[in-house]
Order: structure tokens, then C-alpha cells, then sequence
């Protein structure tokens, strides 16, 4: 079965039933708004906040102390509150946290962030266990054939396999992740 949430099950937590809590009062309070803006409010709330208690009792259980003030809820919601034009500006981005910061902290070097990619191509030819959940997107009883074209899901999956798993693996690790989404919410 697929552990779509091992550091809630570590940590005792039920990750479904508050999750869908606050999807729920967060869809409300947005009521009103444009759609877009009300997934980004919903992102926002959640997915940050999970993290960061997760790493909060994570970090407590170490005896660590661990602040994160530019994604407190309410500093998220008067973030979010604000026109765009506070926001961006001539093609300068978080203009109110890098002021604040800038207040705040010593000046530092200003410098692009360097990202690292994940070695899929890599993972999906040498894992065994990779391999078959991706051979198995190809099966009937895929829950991801519900939501896509079957014969194209079973094609990209023959052309992976035919060139060694190289084609389509960026592809094929997006949907694999997607059904064992399914798997794990029972979808």
C-alpha cells in the first residue's frame, strides 16, 4: 500500500480528516474570489502550514526551537490581502519581505537559486519496484485510465520500456506519482 503521509503516521497524526477540514473552511472563507486566487489562498494555508508544523514537532522532539514568521497564517493572509502592484514591481518579486528582511537582517549577496534535478531516468530504468509500478500504469485496472486515454497511457509505457526508459520518463514519473495518489486516497 502506498504511504502517501509517513511523517503524519510517525508522528501519530490522522493526515486525511483535518486535511479536509481545512479545505473546506479555507473554500469558504474564499467565497467570493476568483477561482485561481482561491487554490492559491487554499496552497497557501495548507500545504505551508502542514510543513511547517510537521517540521516544528519534528524539530520540538530534537529540543529545537523552530520560527518560520513570513509564512505565520496571518502574515500569509496580509500577504495575500495586499493589490499586486505591492507585490510586484518592474519585475521585482516579494518587494514586502525583502523589505522587511532587508530592515532586518545583515545585507546579503544576491544570487539565482541553483536546483537540483531528480535523477528519474536513472531511478525508473535501475529500481525494480519504479519499474513495475510504471508497467503496471499500462494494466486495466490502472485507476489512472479513469482520467486519461488508456491506449496512449499503455503506448508511453511500451515506448519506455522499447528505448530502455528513456522516453516518456519524465512523463511516466508525473503519472506514477498520480496513481499512487489515487492508490493511497482510495480513488
Amino acid at each position: 500500500m502506498f504511504d502517501y503521509d509517513g511523517v503524519s503516521r510517525l508522528l501519530g497524526l490522522d493526515p486525511i480528516g483535518p486535511i479536509a477540514e481545512d479545505y473546506a473552511a479555507i473554500w469558504h472563507e474564499t467565497d467570493g474570489a476568483l477561482e485561481g486566487q482561491r487554490f492559491m489562498y487554499l496552497d497557501m494555508r495548507t500545504s505551508n502550514q502542514g510543513c511547517i508544523e510537521k517540521k516544528e514537532k519534528i524539530a520540538a522532539n530534537a529540543g529545537i526551537d523552530v520560527l518560520h514568521p513570513f509564512l505565520m497564517p496571518s502574515v500569509c493572509d496580509l500577504g495575500l490581502s495586499l493589490p499586486i502592484g505591492r507585490k510586484i514591481r518592474g519585475g521585482a518579486e516579494k518587494l514586502v519581505p525583502s523589505a522587511i528582511a532587508y530592515r532586518s537582517y545583515p545585507p546579503l549577496r544576491k544570487q539565482r537559486k541553483i536546483g537540483f534535478s531528480v535523477p528519474r531516468i536513472q531511478w525508473l530504468q535501475t529500481n525494480p519496484g519504479l519499474r513495475r509500478s510504471v508497467d503496471a500504469l499500462a494494466e486495466p485496472d490502472a485507476r489512472l485510465g479513469d482520467f486519461v486515454n488508456r491506449e496512449e497511457l499503455r503506448s508511453m509505457v511500451r515506448e519506455f520500456n522499447s528505448s530502455g526508459g528513456v522516453r516518456f520518463s519524465d512523463s511516466l514519473w508525473i503519472l506514477n506519482s498520480v496513481e499512487l495518489w489515487c492508490a493511497g486516497l482510495g480513488i
